[in-house]
């Protein structure tokens, strides 16, 4: 009985006292009406939001950063990597390396291409070195290039 009467003062104080209850109620309810339908355009419109910028990272439009996986070897020959930023493994987890195996174990790699073109570079950046190797050509001749090697000096 307590717990009821908690509730009608409780309403009767949100409506605004006795005498205008129902009405302040029912105006209180297209309130909550309009604020729902607010949120649920706002869920839809980030939703959308959400969906292109999916699109956009799916497209290869964006650089993005992969880490290969023990399941995965790197094939250096192959020009059809996706255009990003690749953190190596040891040398059993890449082949056709432009240097000797062990320079290039947990060396970070960038490919870079535009998706729709058949051109590409690749650059792999030994971290034990300060060596950088470099190979460019199209998708047919990336392979028969012969990879470039960039050394630095230290100052």
């Amino acid at each position: 009985m307590v717990s009821k009467l908690r509730r009608i003062k409780t309403i009767s104080l949100i409506c605004g006292g006795a005498g205008g209850g129902i009405l302040s109620i029912l105006d209180g309810i297209k309130e909550i009406q309009i604020r729902m339908e607010t949120l649920e355009r706002e869920n839809i419109e980030l939703k959308s939001a959400v969906s292109n910028l999916k699109d956009t990272m799916d497209s290869g439009m964006v650089l993005k950063s992969y880490y290969c996986r023990s399941d995965e070897i790197f094939d250096f020959n192959n020009p059809m990597h996706k255009p990003g930023m690749y953190r190596l493994l040891g040398s059993n987890y890449f082949i056709n390396a432009p240097t000797s195996e062990t320079e290039l174990n947990y060396a970070n790699v960038l490919v870079i291409r535009y998706p729709t073109t058949d051109t590409v570079a690749m650059l792999a950046f030994p971290y034990s070195t300060g060596n950088i190797y470099y190979r460019a050509g199209t998708n047919t001749s990336f392979h028969r290039n012969a990879w470039k090697k960039i050394t630095t000096q230290s100052i």
